[in-house]
């Protein structure tokens, strides 16, 4: 999972300064599993580099919903701003399983839409979401210090003589959504408190959709009532 967060950050890292030569900047996209199959049903085609999504699919057939939990940047986003922010669960706000019928109903309305040609994979697949926070509401504010710090060191560049230091900036590019992004994103954390992975358990169409394929997985992860 960490690996995983990480080799996503690298990516958009590398995509957002236009240093991504020679690699595939948008590859997790790529593996949305209600990307592919939303997309593809809204545009009547099949759609090459997104077969990535459908073999995630597939894979929910042996290994359930191991992507959900060990491959998907948005969960792992999650944990790590649980532990940022210490994030504790109230006691007893554990939401009912019928809250978990959500997701299927936004699975439902995602796919429904796909079929009659338009595409609501931007707003509920979990790539594209965690995409935008990291790309739109949180780099921005990475590039924001980096300017600054240049800018702090600027009159020691000058005095050392080292030109290039002296001129180098850090382009902030903002973005209209930003405070969108950021505020949908304050939601889900606060959902923590209710519950760890709230959108994964009971809000992620994506996860519904796995869910579909990995009733009765080829190998599943047992524990034992020895287990302490």
């Amino acid at each position: 999972q960490t690996l995983s967060l990480g080799a996503f950050l690298a990516l958009l890292w590398l995509a957002s300064f236009r240093l991504a030569q020679g690699v595939t900047p948008d590859l997790f996209l790529w593996l949305d599993p209600l990307g592919a199959a939303g997309s593809m049903l809204a545009a009547r085609a099949v759609i090459p580099a997104m077969l990535a999504g459908l073999i995630v699919i597939a894979s929910a057939l042996f290994v359930g919903r191991f992507f959900c939990g060990h491959i998907c940047p948005m969960g792992a986003t999650l944990d790590l701003a649980q532990r940022v922010f210490r994030i504790k669960k109230k006691k007893n706000a554990e939401p009912g399983p019928g809250l978990r019928r959500v997701k299927h109903g936004l699975l439902a309305a995602c796919l429904g839409a796909s079929l009659l040609g338009v595409s609501l994979v931007s707003w509920l697949a979990p790539m594209p979401l965690v995409t935008r926070f990291w790309g739109l509401a949180v780099f921005p504010v990475v590039r924001l210090g980096l300017d600054s710090g240049l800018g702090a060191l600027r009159p020691l560049a000058r005095a050392m003589d080292w030109r290039a230091a002296s001129f180098a900036v850090v382009t902030v590019p903002r973005f209209e959504t930003a405070l969108f992004v950021a505020a949908l994103f304050a939601l889900l954390f606060a959902l923590l408190a209710l519950a760890p992975r709230f959108w994964c358990r009971h809000l992620c169409p994506a996860g519904a959709l796995l869910a579909l394929f990995s009733g009765r997985p080829a190998w599943r992860r047992g524990v034992s009532q020895d287990c302490t």
